[in-house]
């Protein structure tokens, strides 16, 4: 008693019916280094270039003969106005900045090592010698100083040097008062010692 027949038929959402794809391949370049100057030329690529750049777009494209794709290569300058491209000349700041780069981690120990011994040399040495000779000029003078106690006579500066003239003068002042006011001066100390004691 039914005499109408109904099918559903279901179909993927899309399929690819045919792919084709076309590359263009740039010069190939050369590298040219004479002396100092580097310098690049272009030149055409070999057929057997062009056939590994085919081969690897036909396994990026999923290529498929029997579909129908077509997939074609060429090797066409990018740049037609000039075949031959030169680099500026490399100035010395170049070089100086490329090697400050290349090699910043030695330089900045022997940098702290530089500047620490222009400081040894222009400041600490100057100063040390300065110490050593005032001590060494103290030392000499000490024997005169202890011969001019025992003789009682003062020094002159020749023998004592310029740094401690004064005090050679003070020093022989101060045994002159003494012989002349011996008891004075004895009471002097006296007072002295008692205000040390208490």
């Amino acid at each position: 008693g039914v005499n109408r027949v109904m099918t559903r038929k279901v179909t993927p959402a899309g399929r690819i019916e045919r792919l084709s794809a076309a590359i263009l391949v740039d010069d190939a370049t050369v590298k040219n280094v004479q002396g100092s100057k580097v310098s690049y030329t272009k030149k055409k690529r070999t057929p057997e270039e062009l056939n590994k750049i085919q081969q690897l777009a036909e396994a990026v494209i999923g290529f498929d003969a029997k579909r129908g794709d077509t997939i074609s290569v060429q090797n066409m300058s990018f740049d037609a106005n000039s075949s031959e491209t030169d680099l500026a000349p490399v100035t010395w700041t170049t070089q100086v900045q490329k090697t400050v780069s290349d090699y910043s981690s030695l330089l900045r120990p022997l940098s702290l090592l530089v500047l620490f011994m222009l400081a040894y040399v222009l400041v600490l040495r100057p100063v040390q010698k300065h110490a050593l000779s005032t001590n060494q000029l103290a030392a000499g003078a000490q024997p005169a100083l202890a011969a001019a106690a025992a003789n009682a006579q003062p020094l002159t500066a020749a023998e004592i040097g310029p740094g401690i003239h004064r005090a050679a003068q003070l020093k022989a002042q101060t045994v002159d008062l003494v012989r002349q006011k011996p008891v004075d001066t004895a009471r002097a100390m006296q007072a002295w010692m008692r205000e040390g004691e208490s």
